[in-house]
């Protein structure tokens, strides 16, 4: 039996059910999601009444975005009917705001790509979102934003908001379109940042936590992290369903939760300086890791573009560079410490190592091992590099335990795990 890691298995699982749902899909005629998708407007702390309102002005703002990235773009419902595709009777009323086509414009990849615009308040702005996501796997390529004054959207009526609307789509859109990042670079990434909140919403505060977590992962998606996107991923699991392809999203491997605190005096106006703190954790079961910040305080202006500036937490980005660097799939689990017949690596689960994975290290193959346990920042133990482990694996060496060295590197057993690592 083969012992395979856990990254590993999962794209496997997922390529066999792929494999069976792309041959049933083909006798229909269809084997994978249409290469564009737009997804219907994502309303953040707005009311019913106000979406009703001004309902033209949404939808002609959004087809103006839609006409410059979908090539002929037609209703999920029509796409479904054509290519004789269920739709779920609870599906349909998505299925109609859903369109869906082939590419154009500026975006040349050959992923499924879903558009999403959010409407959103951050104290007195609202700001428009248009974020880029991988339909299959879930993870943000990228995300543009433009502000517009809250009191000027309200005071507006239909025929004089559709323009102002269209221009802060197209925009953020722009924007959105010009940071995606490499996805051949992503390949080797194995971290995985999932954002939450740390509290509940209060009236002064109310729908502007969920703004402030779509800048980060704005902000942390420009600068080449992989992010989980948290927003309209049940529509985009709609999406799947009607057109039967199974997710391959990655559980996230460090969870970031931020506690967002508005000051008693914050009127809600540009510059605004919110306090926050941040903590993270292991994603993959959980385990607390450090506290990233105590309480610091962030400010928010106006920037040059019409979007929002501000400065990310230095001592956060280096807690999320250390992280990406530990677990890069190009770089092996290095033996980090020594007891006795067990010794501790500087990666662990969440780059894809499991219980029972059989090891060999060096390059003779004359030590041979395999995982008994895993441990985390409890242990304090810092890799070969000197960083810290924030999550590592435990080896019971079974041969050549007089040959085991700080430093050395580790691989799969070729005779117990023959496929190649990392997974394509």
């Amino acid at each position: 039996m083969f012992f395979l890691s856990h990254n590993l298995k999962q794209n496997l699982w997922y390529f066999l059910i792929l494999t069976s749902l792309s041959y049933a899909c083909a006798l229909k005629g269809e084997n994978s999601l249409p290469q564009r998708i737009s997804m219907p407007w994502k309303f953040l702390n707005y009311s019913a009444e106000f979406k009703a309102r001004h309902k033209v002005a949404f939808t002609q703002s959004l087809q103006a975005w839609r006409e410059r990235v979908i090539a002929e773009p037609s209703s999920l419902f029509l796409d479904a009917e054509k290519k004789n595709l269920r739709v779920l009777q609870n599906l349909r009323a998505l299925a109609n705001e859903v369109f869906v086509g082939k590419p154009i414009g500026a975006l040349q990849t050959t992923l499924a790509v879903s558009f999403e615009p959010i409407l959103c308040s951050l104290g007195e702005q609202t700001l428009v979102f248009m974020t880029l996501t991988d339909a299959v796997q879930e993870n943000l390529l990228s995300s543009g934003h433009s502000i517009l004054a809250s009191r000027d959207i309200q005071r507006l009526n239909g025929n004089e908001l559709t323009p102002v609307l269209t221009k802060a789509v197209i925009d953020a859109g722009t924007k959105a379109l010009a940071r995606v990042k490499d996805q051949e670079a992503a390949k080797n990434d194995a971290l995985q940042i999932g954002l939450r909140s740390m509290r509940t919403l209060t009236r002064k505060d109310q729908g502007s936590t969920l703004c402030l977590n779509l800048l980060l992962s704005e902000k942390l998606s420009e600068k080449n992290f992989q992010v989980i996107a948290h927003i309209g991923l049940e529509s985009l699991q709609s999406v799947r369903q009607i057109y039967q392809v199974a997710s391959q999203a990655m559980r996230a491997t460090r969870n970031v939760s931020i506690e967002w605190t508005f000051p008693a005096n914050n009127e809600g106006t540009l510059p605004m300086n919110l306090s926050y703190k941040l903590t993270a954790a292991d994603a993959v079961f959980g385990d607390h890791i450090k506290k990233i910040t105590e309480r610091r305080t962030m400010e928010f202006s106006i920037g040059q573009d019409q979007s929002l500036a501000f400065e990310m937490d230095e001592t956060f980005l280096k807690f999320l560079e250390q992280e990406k660097s530990s677990l890069a799939y190009s770089e092996p689990p290095k033996i980090s410490k020594i007891y006795g017949a067990w010794v501790y690596l500087d990666k662990g689960r969440a780059w894809g190592l499991q219980l029972r994975d059989r090891l060999v290290f060096g390059s003779s193959n004359g030590i041979k091992g395999h995982v008994v346990g895993f441990f985390g920042p409890e242990l304090k133990l810092k890799s070969i590099d000197g960083n810290d482990i924030n999550e590592g694996a435990i080896v019971f060496i079974r041969k050549g335990q007089r040959l085991v060295k700080r430093g050395l590197e580790a691989s799969y057993d070729s005779r117990t795990f023959p496929t190649p690592w990392p997974p394509n």
